[in-house]
């Protein structure tokens, strides 16, 4: 009964289907997964037939690979676009593992493929007058460090109902100098060792970042640091040096597991209090200070600092704990 009267109205059974426009994008990706493997210029040519088709000439034009088109402006000038695909390949470290919250490369793959770029930087002509000594006593001085922040939460769904994209936390490490020679010769440096440009992330997670997890990454990362071998490509050999300096106070907090927010210093753990008795002595935890000092926080705080103590010199106290009198003039 069911069937006939489908077939007399002209409905299918079963479930209604959705137009493409209407999926979500985990069902748009399923949906085209067996058409993207096709060629880019397979794909480029069929949508400018189909929109030929359906008469959106003007369209088909647009949707006609662009870079062919710049470089036709100037063919010696622009390299092949299948040439500059394969170069691209090349520019990318092996990748170790990549998950919906987690994208991961190993420590000793990222500083070998950083090495393999840098010797291609410097040229083969350089390297040709190098005595064989020279070549086996490179030593690349890299810094890392890690950090967390809050993100848009895109509508993207999660396997997993309890994952989410509203924070990332991030690993990276960044190469500062190659030197070599008992004289630690800089052979490359880098130009903006506090810009992004030379930033190679290590491991990208959605978490939220707080004091477990920093700890975590940094013994995660610490350990793989540790096991480095040398990089050797050809009778090239380059030792490794990276040091954890490109942190926060809230890293250094959690580093040094200074939990208090009263205690402003993470090296000697004097608390604001302290700081008014300058007789009084506070002896300094010397491993904390391998975390180095980072000029930018430094010159925050120290600003922060000469507000707050220009705020409260009608008072003359530090604490919050004031008259009503004293807060308005506060």
């Amino acid at each position: 009964m069911t069937n006939g009267l489908s077939f007399v109205i002209g409905l299918t059974p079963g479930r209604p289907q959705k137009s493409f426009s209407d999926l979500c994008e985990r069902s748009k990706r399923r949906k085209t997964e067996e058409l993207r493997t096709s060629d880019l210029d397979e794909l480029a040519y069929a949508t400018q037939m189909k929109l030929r088709k359906t008469g959106e000439v003007e369209a088909s034009k647009i949707v006609k690979a662009q870079y062919v088109v710049v470089r036709d402006t100037n063919p010696g000038f622009y390299p092949c676009y299948s040439i500059l695909k394969k170069l691209k390949k090349e520019c990318y470290p092996e990748v170790h593992s990549i998950t919906e919250t987690c994208a991961e490369v190993r420590v000793q793959s990222l500083m070998d493929h950083t090495i393999k770029r840098l010797l291609m930087h410097l040229g083969e002509e350089f390297l040709e007058q190098l005595t064989e000594s020279e070549k086996r006593s490179f030593l690349l001085i890299s810094k890392w460090g890690c950090d967390g922040s809050q993100q848009i939460q895109y509508k993207m769904k999660f396997e997993n109902g309890t994952d989410s994209d509203a924070n990332i936390f991030q690993s990276s490490v960044v190469p500062l100098q190659l030197v070599h020679g008992t004289g630690k010769k800089i052979i490359w440096q880098n130009p903006t060792p506090s810009s992004p440009r030379y930033c190679r992330p290590i491991r990208i997670r959605f978490v939220k970042e707080t004091t477990d997890v920093t700890n975590e990454e940094i013994e995660y990362v610490e350990n793989q640091i540790k096991e480095l071998n040398k990089t050797k490509i050809d009778d090239i050999s380059v030792k490794h040096k990276i040091v954890f300096t490109m942190v926060d106070g809230k890293v250094c907090n959690a580093a040094t597991l200074t939990k208090s927010t009263m205690r402003p210093c993470y090296i000697c753990g004097a608390t604001s209090s302290d700081f008014n008795d300058l007789t009084k002595e506070r002896p300094c935890n010397k491993d904390n200070m391998r975390f180095g000092l980072s000029l930018l926080h430094a010159r925050i705080r120290f600003f922060e600092s000469i507000l707050h103590v220009a705020y409260k010199l009608p008072v003359m106290k530090w604490r919050a704990r004031l008259t009503a009198e004293e807060k308005k003039l506060v």
